[in-house]
Order: structure tokens, then sequence, then C-alpha cells
């Protein structure tokens, strides 16, 4: 299982958080650890963003949707470190 992040207030819509590439692409940050996941979540409270809730999901069957979709995204594995930017 891996873990992303998602707007409280859209959970029910389907809204993910996403970041902004160098390319103006927007990334699916894909959590290996909740505890990442936690804490990247608790950043960006710090940066006014509203709160996040952490979604469970199959590794496999997310990033075959994200493919199909042409969804750009990123594997945050446990022996990294993911801060959002204060933009």
């Amino acid at each position: 299982m891996t873990y992303i992040l998602c707007p409280e207030e859209y959970v029910e819509d389907g809204a993910v958080y996403t970041v902004t590439g160098e390319d103006d692409s927007e990334i699916l940050l894909i959590f290996d650890e909740k505890s990442d996941a936690e804490r990247y979540s608790l950043y960006l409270e710090h940066y006014d963003e509203p709160p996040y809730k952490i979604i469970e999901i199959d590794k496999e069957l997310l990033i075959e949707l994200c493919e199909v979709q042409g969804y750009t995204y990123s594997i945050i594995t446990k022996n990294h470190l993911v801060l959002p930017i204060d933009s």
C-alpha cells in the first residue's frame, strides 16, 4: 500500500494534492510511508494550506492509473525527505 494527500473538503470529488514541476506540469506525490505523508501534511498546514486527508491506496493500481491517464507522479520512499516550499 501507498499514501497520497487529498484536500479534506474535496475528498469526495477525487481531488488530490500535486506539486508543480519545473515545466509547470502537475506531479502527484506518492508516499511509501504513512509517517512521511503525515509529516508532509503537517508542513503544508504550517504554510496555511487547507487540511489534507491521507488516503491509503494500492501502489500498483495508482501507478497504473497515472500511466493510463498520462499523469506525472513521484514516489517518495522512506529514504527520502521531501518538504513543501514556501511559494
